[in-house]
């Protein structure tokens, strides 16, 4: 009887085992072991390994009451850290591997640590979280981006992203806390003809003191609605509030013009005159009309279309009130208001030529009185036309206010940094 030896892989062209190891993408673990059985399975399997990369928690945090005002993300310690640094680790010592990635899902959350230096508490970061911008910086293939911030962004390092970062990214979603500076090194660098699907989700700036330094959630003094955002002399952001993110979609207007996607989701505000001031609301109807403008300038060519704003996941107090704090009865909530102002007349003025799909979340009632009629959903999917998918609901899921959104600012802080003069 003829004896039969096992078939050796090295009698497979590099084609087929291409092909077999396609199979693995998403199997990191597999392809990991394939590439410890030989220098060939290490050479053939490297790009499969890095294109497609997911470190990532920031969808699977949940919501928890906190001081009786601000909601913040609960979670474990972050249990994609140790993969985190050793992506970085690697990244940093083979950067010829960077453009291997095609695909990444990342979650900032920055491992602070207080160090004493001079009686004086600093934030430190490992050091290894010091190279994260200069490995962001060697990705420079990138075409799926999904970025999530669940902390909140202190440390000066954490500011200091270089002024471009992944510029062949087609589709990018951010997500939570971040700084404006992180987002147009992003969006607003590069052509952004290139962008097929924006989905803007709950994004929060920290806001900061004219000098860059942010402002952190218990900067508490002198109600916000006193002081003016400000540009410092050289152009740059001064003082910024604390709060939704603005200026994300303005420097994009007329400017993506292969938009498929557009994918928009925020925390917004229940009562007017929130807390005895009214600068959450005005803040809160600013980023309505930056999404207007932009959502009118690419309706034409938009496929999908998803707009969805949330409320906190356990009611806090005063929020349910029929008057505000300021004594004015309160009709409707402040953020179907302005979608009924801002964004109802651009889906009702038609021009959806190519949509394919539309679904809006979160218009929801106030005492029992919706803030979309039934009338008013008829005329939304007629301006449609009866070949798009149109989903109306009033339930939307809990979303989460960054936690600094209606910090104030001390007077001596305000002496400190010069702007005082920025009082009315």
């Amino acid at each position: 009887m003829a004896s039969h030896e096992p078939l050796r892989s090295i009698e497979f062209p590099d084609d087929i085992l291409l092909e077999i190891f396609r199979t693995c993408l998403f199997h990191p673990a597999i392809l990991v072991n394939l590439c410890q059985v030989s220098k060939r399975f290490q050479t053939l399997c490297t790009p499969f390994l890095y294109k497609c990369v997911d470190i990532s928690f920031h969808d699977e945090v949940k919501l928890i009451n906190h001081s009786g005002y601000f909601f913040q993300r609960e979670y474990d310690p972050n249990p994609s850290r140790p993969r985190q640094h050793a992506f970085l680790h690697t990244l940093k010592s083979r950067p010829e591997y960077g453009p291997l990635v095609r695909s990444l899902k990342w979650t900032l959350d920055w491992s602070i640590i207080d160090v004493c230096v001079d009686t004086c508490y600093e934030y430190k970061l490992p050091d290894i979280e010091y190279s994260t911008w200069d490995v962001f910086s060697s990705l420079t293939n990138i075409q799926n981006l999904d970025l999530g911030c669940v902390n909140d962004v202190f440390a000066p390092f954490m500011h200091e992203n270089p002024p471009m970062l992944f510029p062949a990214a087609r589709r990018v979603r951010f997500f939570g806390n971040m700084h404006l500076g992180l987002v147009s090194s992003i969006l607003h660098t590069g052509d952004p003809v290139r962008f097929e699907s924006l989905s803007i989700d709950d994004l929060q700036d920290v806001g900061q003191y004219p000098n860059g330094i942010p402002i952190y959630p218990d900067d508490h003094g002198i109600e916000l609605d006193r002081i003016r955002e400000s540009t410092n002399p050289d152009g740059t952001r001064g003082l910024v509030f604390p709060g939704p993110m603005r200026g994300v979609l303005g420097p994009l207007l007329g400017r993506c013009t292969a938009l498929k996607s557009l994918v928009l989701n925020k925390f917004g505000l229940e009562c007017n005159n929130y807390r005895g001031d009214d600068l959450p609301e005005k803040l809160d109807t600013s980023v309505y009309v930056e999404y207007s403008d932009f959502l009118d300038s690419v309706k034409s060519q938009l496929e999908v279309f998803r707009f969805e704003q949330g409320v906190p996941a356990q009611p806090t107090k005063g929020r349910t009130r029929d008057y505000t704090p300021g004594g004015v009865y309160q009709a409707i909530r402040p953020m179907d208001q302005d979608f009924l102002t801002f964004i109802l007349p651009i889906i009702l003025a038609g021009g959806w030529s190519k949509l394919r799909k539309m679904e809006i979340r979160g218009i929801g009632r106030w005492k029992d009185r919706p803030a979309l009629s039934e009338c008013m959903k008829i005329q939304i999917r007629e301006a449609l036309g009866p070949n798009v998918t149109c989903i109306i609901e009033e339930e939307a899921r809990p979303m989460w206010p960054c936690r600094g959104m209606y910090a104030g600012l001390t007077r001596q802080d305000l002496k400190k940094f010069e702007i005082s003069n920025l009082i009315d």
